[in-house]
């Protein structure tokens, strides 16, 4: 859409003739036909002077003319430097004459005398034509230009495009003979539109301060029309300034004179603007103008888009590298958690075995339940094993319902009650009753045992265990919180890596698998929960989960 107010202007015509009374009578007669004569030339350097300085739309040429230099002559020099449309106007028509004339390529040829019906049709025809064979030149640089821009941008690496849009904006603005070109993108964090890119023709012209960083609130003029349109041109931005339909103030300085502004758009969302100024002088913005900025606006996308899949993919091979050499790590301790236990069992089964007889029961009670205990750490590893490989490759789905918090807790505490027994510990539910959560019933219930089991085995004979809940922003908090030996910071940031080893014996010599809480990570996460752990050594840790209320 374009806001103007632009009338159709008439023609410039130079007339060159050397006889004087025949020129006026030219001139009168294109008057009358509604032409602007601005000049009547009889000499060829007098008609290329005046063609240099007032850049007529046509010449009417005498071929025979005063001074060294012939119409002809005069023709060969104005197509060279100005390529402005030439028609003569003879009173020689033999064939020598004719021929000259027409290798340097006319717009047309008329025989003196001549009605003023054809002199009319004959210049309307040399403008026409001249138009076209314009737009048609127009037309294959700007292929050439976007062709050039487009394979450049394409091929360059990603930290490479900020200074391959500059380069771009400076062949837009050279060609459109523009002031200033510069790129808005859209933040989504801050809902504004920042500068990354601008080029000038002169520093003079340089924009500073708030005009560098818009906010889209402040511009709901401009956004809404560039909502509806492709590109929004204002060819006086005065006339406009104080009128209420646009807010230029915010974005402009107070220098700028014209302004076209190009949509980029993802779909439906404006993803950024491409505009330009013109501030030394208004700006006349023809189609093929408007379509450079246009097709170079569809590069500026897709190129960002471009430069976005890249960074994800750079992004999705850095993390797959990083979680390939911590699962390497991971397999690494896990073969060494297994094979230890393995290797004492077979040592006391080989010993038993061998032995039998030199053993008391007592000695012989004592070496079985070793092996009992190490059988069922190891068991327990093997089943949080498989469990973390269910989930690894997709086979463990959340089937997320809506539960009460405070029963889940209650279970969990039935189940691991006779271990709490066993050290005298206690176990205190502060979760009220009716407690809603969203979840996977199996997987919170896994991650509450962890903790409890936890907080068991590191707290001390005849100490309490404490789980307590907390309502935040939609979401729910479940903690168990124990008094026991604690755990080291360095250590805490440690806990669900999977590429480190973390297990450390209970108050009891308990012995963990190091693998259960990297298993709560995973589970945690699949019903859009999180895990946090605050802990200080001596004075016992808070392992707490927190799920959502209701389905998100």
């Amino acid at each position: 859409m374009e806001i103007n107010c632009s009338n159709t202007k008439k023609k410039n015509i130079l007339v060159v003739e050397d006889e004087q009374i025949i020129a006026e009578d030219i001139s009168y007669r294109l008057n009358s036909l509604g032409y602007n004569v601005i000049g009547i030339a009889s000499t060829g350097e007098a008609a290329i002077k005046i063609t240099e300085e007032k850049h007529p739309d046509l010449i009417l040429m005498d071929i025979v003319l005063k001074g060294e230099m012939d119409g002809i002559k005069t023709h060969e020099i104005i197509r060279e430097k100005f390529k402005t449309p030439v028609i003569f106007l003879t009173s020689f028509s033999d064939e020598q004459t004719f021929s000259r004339a027409k290798h340097t390529q006319p717009f047309g040829y008329i025989i003196k005398p001549f009605e003023e019906r054809e002199l009319r049709s004959s210049i309307e025809m040399a403008l026409y034509k001249h138009e076209v064979e314009q737009k048609l030149e127009k037309t294959h640089k700007i292929q050439e230009l976007i062709s050039d821009i487009s394979r450049k941008l394409l091929g360059l690496k990603t930290g490479e495009l900020d200074k391959g849009l500059n380069e771009a904006l400076k062949k837009i603005g050279e060609f459109t003979k523009e002031e200033r070109i510069y790129i808005y993108l859209y933040d989504k964090s801050t809902d504004s539109y920042s500068i990354k890119n601008e080029w000038y023709a002169s520093r003079e012209n340089e924009v500073t301060g708030e005009s560098k960083t818009i906010k889209s609130c402040s511009v709901p003029g401009i956004m809404e029309h560039l909502k509806k349109n492709p590109y929004l041109y204002i060819p006086d931005v005065n006339k406009f300034r104080d009128t209420g339909l646009i807010d230029i103030n915010v974005i402009f300085n107070k220098s700028v004179v014209s302004i076209i502004l190009i949509a980029l758009k993802s779909g439906e969302d404006i993803i950024g603007i491409v505009g330009s100024d013109s501030i030394s002088k208004e700006k006349k913005w023809d189609e093929n103008d408007i379509l450079v900025l246009s097709l170079f606006g569809e590069i500026v996308v897709n190129t960002l888009f471009r430069k976005q899949i890249e960074d994800q993919l750079i992004e999705s091979e850095k993390n797959l590298r990083e979680m390939n050499a911590s699962k390497d790590k991971f397999f690494s301790i896990i073969s060494h958690d297994l094979k230890n236990p393995f290797m004492g069992l077979l040592g006391f089964a080989e010993v038993l075995y061998n032995s039998f007889d030199q053993y008391t029961d007592e000695e012989k009670k004592k070496m079985i339940l070793i092996i009992k205990n190490s059988t069922r750490t190891t068991f327990k590893l093997l089943e949080n094993l498989l469990e973390w490989s269910r989930v690894q490759i997709g086979v463990v789905k959340a089937d997320l319902h809506e539960h009460d918090a405070s029963i889940l807790v209650n279970d969990c505490i039935f189940m691991l009650r006779d271990t709490a027994m066993l050290k005298n510990i206690k176990i205190l539910t502060e979760v009220p009753f009716d407690s809603k959560i969203y979840c996977d019933e199996d997987m919170i219930k896994t991650i509450l045992r962890n903790f409890i089991s936890n907080a068991i085995k590191f707290s001390q004979s005849g100490s309490a265990i404490r789980i307590f809940s907390s309502n935040e922003e939609g979401r729910i908090s479940i903690s168990v919180g124990d008094t026991g030996v604690g755990i080291p910071e360095n250590v805490v940031e440690n806990l669900f890596r999977i590429d480190t080893s973390t297990t450390s014996l209970g108050t009891h010599g308990e012995k963990g698998t190091g693998l259960g809480l990297i298993l709560c990570k995973e589970l945690a996460e699949k019903n859009d929960g999180k895990i946090y752990v605050q802990s200080k050594p001596g004075s016992g840790s808070v392992f707490t989960v927190s799920v959502p209320v209701k389905k998100p």
